[in-house]
């Protein structure tokens, strides 16, 4: 015996359910463990003990998985990536702002700005764990939409020289800069600046 909890007990007797293998449902309710311990608690006082009670598994069922607590925390993290497909929305306009919305909901659900702080504030002490982030999680987002930007310059919608960086941080920046203002973030917010990009490409001269 490990020292397996009560629950985990339960987990692993009887007969297997439909779905994923226990093994992998486990790895997973470890992992969002990790990361709700990792958010509230930050990385220097997670622990272990804290990750092992918050996901009903004993420690050494942590261990045979990940060796040490920055393994953990990384691979936690690396949960954060989307896995939302592709949007198939045809009209440009329509998927710049579905991708927002997907955005907003990443970083509104679970831990997402807790974890940036966290991430920022070991960035000296643990650079893999920001690297993480950022290569996974926020540039593959933000790729994401530049791909529609880029959609958009080759179908006309949107002129040749037109800065997608600009426009791209413009829009994703608002969401940063609402929060740490203390403003908080319209429901409609993705709209809002959609309307903005749409009407300086399509009355240049108005937005002026």
């Amino acid at each position: 015996m490990d020292g397996q909890t009560s629950s985990e007990t339960q987990t692993n007797s009887g007969r297997r359910g439909p779905g994923r293998p226990r093994d992998a449902e486990v790895g997973d309710r470890i992992l969002h463990a990790a990361l709700a311990v990792l958010s509230s608690e930050g990385y220097a006082a997670m622990s272990m003990d804290a990750v092992a009670e918050r996901a009903g598994v004993s420690k050494p069922t942590i261990y045979r998985r990940w060796r040490t607590k920055i393994e953990l925390a990384t691979a936690s993290i690396a949960t954060m990536a989307s896995d939302d497909p592709p949007t198939t929305e045809p009209d440009v306009w329509k998927a710049l702002l579905a991708e927002l919305k997907l955005f907003d909901h990443a970083l509104s659900r679970g831990h997402g700005i807790s974890i940036i702080g966290t991430l920022l504030a070991h960035e000296e002490q643990e650079p893999a764990m920001i690297a993480l982030y950022r290569e996974h999680v926020a540039k593959a987002r933000r790729d994401r939409i530049r791909a529609v930007f880029a959609r958009g310059i080759d179908e006309g919608v949107l002129p040749a020289g037109i800065d997608v960086d600009l426009l791209l941080n413009m829009m994703v920046g608002y969401y940063y800069a609402s929060y740490i203002g203390g403003e908080g973030q319209p429901g409609d917010w993705p709209e809002r600046c959609i309307g903005v990009v749409r009407r300086s490409v399509e009355n240049p001269s108005r937005s002026r």
